[in-house]
């Protein structure tokens, strides 16, 4: 019985031995996972170290290789151009707890080494931008860091992350006013990039009423410059630009209201953000009078010491109600920057319109009411249901706002340049797009892409950035030909062009390409006109708008695509018409002409993303001399073909187009600079009796000009302008 229990004592003893081993073993491995994260005395991560050593050998790279080699290391290489040499023993582990003092020693022991050290793994962490914000609605702010794989952002943090925040740039809302004592952009606030154009005042301190109806213009501003880590709103696209506020739609608006704000003090303001146009009620055709058109085209001539006035303006919010861009002659216009907009899940938003005039996007609300656009609100506040296009356009102007700061010697056309070569299409819908004659992806909702923040800045880069050749204007003689719209069928009509070949105003690399056209028909919404490029490159300048029953037509309307950016205009044009509506519907094409905006030279820009892009470049012309550069030919992509129809182009000396034979000095060297554009009405003036015009176009442009507008654009003394969200 003693025995039993003296056996039953020692098997207890050990088991305790067994549990005291175990759990000391347990413990000594759940140290060992955690040890990364210990603190040693210095407050930092503990120590681990490498399998690698740093080793002192005078002699060169020959003798260090030898010693690598006798001890059983690889020489990794030199050290800049020092005498030091990195060394690893492959036997070694990576990460060590404890270092490998018999291999140090052995190496110390070698008479060729002066100097040795064992290397411990260093911790370092990137300084991202936001790691830093304390800023309340931070979080929310998903169009400036997404936190999924499929990012959907602007990718700004690499902007900042170079210190790039929109310092000296001044940017102005033209809307309903500012609050601009607001704490979050109170610092910002620029009141000479201000005025209230509604009450004639200084103060753009917007009217405050129950609903806050006149919250709109403050969200904007908000968006561009609310400073990071205050624990207020958010964090601005710019947040270190300036910010001002234009009072202008709170009131009766007429031309002399637009003008002036359109042109407020441009020399100090550097971009002018407008969400704002004529109603996106799907039936509206407007745009700017003959005074506003003059002040645009001298924003991007005369604004900012000649380089050009900034205009980003939102494309509009009619999708729904199926409107299309095209009858907005602010978002069609050259001289503005039409922002569409992308849904969080890079979608089009149901308010987004066919939009052929918009360069591209940014991301703003869509179907998901949660994900809408952060920014301060009125009374002190702030808000994430910022939506709509709306919010799209101050996006960009705070996107420019950091182009500019990186280089603020581009001009207007720069900035237009930099837009179309670096926007893309990543994580965006697949479907809708098509690649161009210049191997540009576009789409009819989205323009060139999503706007990307990094690369603009990277790419304008004033190392290396060089501004863009000379805008040329090319106007081809009117195609005047009555041609009936019939129920069934489609109008074509073709068009041949050199591009002003052998005239000052060549164009080899189109920019813009307006369509002026007058239509009669009997329901102008059923109506649907689509422009071909000799490349093949199908741009649909007007789709249906269901309720649009106006019988008016088009009276010299300038309908405008950016789609053929970086196309050669030679050879045969292709417009197609058709009445897409009920059978009964009639009318005529009564006149069409068509306005290529480009360059002679082939963009930097353009050469620059096309090498990286390895896109082969061959010249278009037999003749050196012709100048005529060069353009895509021949590469696949998974889109089709590109390209492949230039050559085909014809060019011969019977194409239907007219070359100006210019001289030094003449007032007409370039129609443009001088307002000479079918919506000016001041051009008949202007030129009556100016004996070096000449008669033809001097007739051809009076006839427009007096002709009856149909599209009501004449009685002017209040225009309506609605904005850009819901």
């Amino acid at each position: 019985m003693a025995q039993s229990k003296g056996n039953y004592s020692i098997a207890i003893l050990l088991g305790l031995f067994f549990i005291s081993i175990t759990t000391a073993a347990v413990a000594a491995a759940i140290n060992d996972q955690n040890d990364d994260i210990k603190d040693d005395d210095e407050g930092g991560i503990s120590k681990r170290y490498s399998n690698t050593w740093i080793v002192k050998i005078p002699g060169g790279r020959k003798r260090a290789d030898e010693v690598a080699h006798k001890l059983g290391y690889t020489n990794l290489g030199r050290i800049s151009d020092l005498d030091l040499y990195n060394f690893r023993h492959d036997d070694v582990p990576r990460r060590s707890k404890r270092a490998i003092h018999d291999r140090t020693r052995r190496l110390a022991e070698d008479d060729n080494v002066e100097w040795v050290e064992q290397e411990l793994i260093k911790y370092r962490y990137k300084r991202n931008a936001d790691l830093e914000f304390n800023d309340y609605l931070w979080p929310k702010q998903w169009y400036l860091h997404d936190k999924r794989d499929a990012r959907f952002d602007i990718n700004v943090l690499p902007v900042w992350q170079k210190n790039i925040t929109g310092k000296g740039v001044v940017v102005t809302i033209l809307d309903d006013g500012l609050e601009h004592s607001h704490p979050d952009i109170k610092y910002s606030y620029d009141p000479e990039a201000s005025y209230d154009y509604n009450d004639y005042d200084n103060d753009p301190e917007p009217r405050y009423d129950s609903r806050s109806s006149n919250r709109h213009g403050t969200r904007c501003a908000g968006e561009i410059t609310m400073k990071p880590n205050n624990k207020m709103c958010g964090v601005g696209v710019a947040f270190g630009a300036r910010i001002g506020g234009i009072r202008m739609l709170d009131g009766s608006i007429t031309d002399g209201v637009e003008a002036s704000s359109l042109g407020h003090n441009m020399q100090h303001v550097d971009i002018y953000s407008a969400s704002w146009g004529p109603n996106d009620n799907g039936r509206t055709v407007d745009g700017p009078g003959d005074i506003v058109m003059k002040i645009l085209r001298k924003g991007v001539t005369k604004g900012r010491g000649g380089l050009g006035s900034i205009y980003a303006w939102a494309s509009g919010n009619g999708g729904r109600r199926g409107d299309n861009c095209n009858c907005d002659g602010y978002v069609n216009s050259i001289y503005t920057i039409a922002v569409s907009s992308a849904s969080y899940n890079g979608t089009p938003p149901w308010y987004a319109e066919d939009c052929t005039p918009a360069l591209a996007s940014t991301y703003s609300s869509g179907a998901d009411a949660l994900k809408k656009v952060a920014s301060i609100d009125l009374r002190g506040g702030c808000t994430t249901s910022h939506t709509g296009t709306s919010a799209s356009a101050p996006m960009a102007a705070g996107i420019y706002a950091l182009v500019l700061e990186a280089n603020p010697n581009l001009t207007w056309r720069d900035v237009q340049h930099a837009t179309v070569w670096t926007s893309n299409r990543k994580n965006l819908t697949k479907s809708g797009w098509a690649r161009n004659g210049a191997s540009r992806l576009y789409h009819h909702k989205f323009g060139f892409g999503i706007l990307d923040a990094a690369a603009l800045v990277d790419i304008v880069d004033p190392k290396v950035w060089k501004t863009v050749p000379e805008q040329k204007f090319c106007p081809l003689t009117a195609d005047k030909i009555e041609r009936e719209i019939s129920s069934e069928g489609i109008v074509r009509i073709q068009i041949k062009s050199h591009g002003c070949q052998d005239s000052k105003d060549s164009i080899n690399y189109l920019e813009h390409v307006q369509l002026i056209s007058t239509i009669d028909f009997s329901r102008r919404g059923d109506l649907d006109i689509t422009l071909i490029s000799p490349s093949g490159t199908r741009s649909n300048l007007l789709s249906r708008r269901l309720r649009d029953s106006s019988a008016s037509g088009f009276n010299s309307w300038p309908f405008m695509s950016t789609h053929f950016w970086g196309e050669n205009p030679r050879g045969t044009w292709t417009v197609e018409i058709k009445n897409v509506g009920m059978t009964n519907e009639h009318g005529f094409v009564r006149e069409t002409m068509l306005v290529f905006y480009g360059t002679e030279t082939m963009p930097d820009v353009m050469r620059r993303v096309l090498s990286k892009d390895d896109v082969k470049l061959t010249s278009n012309h037999q003749s050196s001399q012709s100048h005529h550069g060069e353009v895509m030919k021949g590469k696949i992509h998974e889109e089709g073909h590109f390209g492949s129809n230039l050559n085909q182009a014809e060019h011969n000396s019977n194409i239907n187009e007219h070359i100006f034979d210019k001289h030094e000095g003449n007032r007409y060297d370039h129609l443009e600079k001088n307002d000479v554009h079918p919506l000016h009405r001041s051009f008949h003036k202007k030129y009556s009796g100016d004996s070096d015009m000449p008669a033809h176009l001097l007739r051809y442009y009076a006839q427009i000009l007096k002709r009856k507008n149909r599209n009501n654009y004449s009685k002017r003394s209040k225009l309506y302008r609605y904005q850009r969200d819901f």
